[in-house]
């Protein structure tokens, strides 16, 4: 839309919802006002009045570095105006309450990722093969489930949090993803 083209927040509007949906814990009225602050913050506007379970932002309050990075939406504006308009649709807001049970797949898609890797759906494997694979991993997946990231160990940054950057073609931007801590099976067979 005109006016619109440059709307920095999709990328983070998107991960609002899910991040609603994560923490309402099955509460419909909680949900649609989670979703809702959307609007509060992206005019920097972190507290506000009017809601009954929901007053402020989560994150810790942001630096005066940090706000001026941000594009900033000023209301009235078509862009705060387009993203009002989705927030506030009645259809939204009535299939939003659907959201309260919240189920991230995440973990399955691992698990059967790793299996692929110990069972390829191409090769033949006996009755004895078929029962050993998923017992293998079963055995990697609960190793690795719960593996804290990992930290930098020397140097002037000792101590902080590793990442490591990739270029996500569904998502055509560098995103940072976070580092874990050695695998423990693979210590075992190295």
């Amino acid at each position: 839309m005109k006016g619109c083209e440059d709307l920095p927040w999709i990328c983070s509007v998107s991960n609002h919802m899910w991040w609603c949906s994560a923490t309402c814990d099955g509460n419909a009225e909680v949900l649609k006002e989670k979703w809702t602050s959307v609007l509060f913050h992206v005019t920097n506007k972190h507290k506000w009045n009017g809601y009954t379970h929901f007053h402020e932002c989560w994150h810790p309050r942001l630096t005066s570095a940090q706000i001026r990075k941000k594009k900033l939406l000023k209301p009235n504006t078509p862009a705060y105006i387009a993203l009002e308009e989705v927030v506030l649709n009645k259809k939204i807001l009535k299939d939003i309450e659907k959201l309260t049970e919240f189920c991230h797949t995440g973990e399955l898609e691992v698990y059967n990722s790793e299996y692929l890797k110990y069972c390829p759906k191409r090769e033949h494997f006996s009755h004895k093969g078929m029962v050993a694979h998923p017992q293998l991993t079963a055995l990697e997946h609960n190793a690795n489930w719960g593996r804290k990231q990992a930290v930098i160990q020397s140097g002037p940054c000792a101590g902080e949090a590793r990442y490591k950057v990739s270029f996500p073609k569904a998502q055509k931007q560098w995103v940072a993803k976070p580092v874990k801590e050695e695998n423990p099976m693979h210590m075992l067979w190295s």
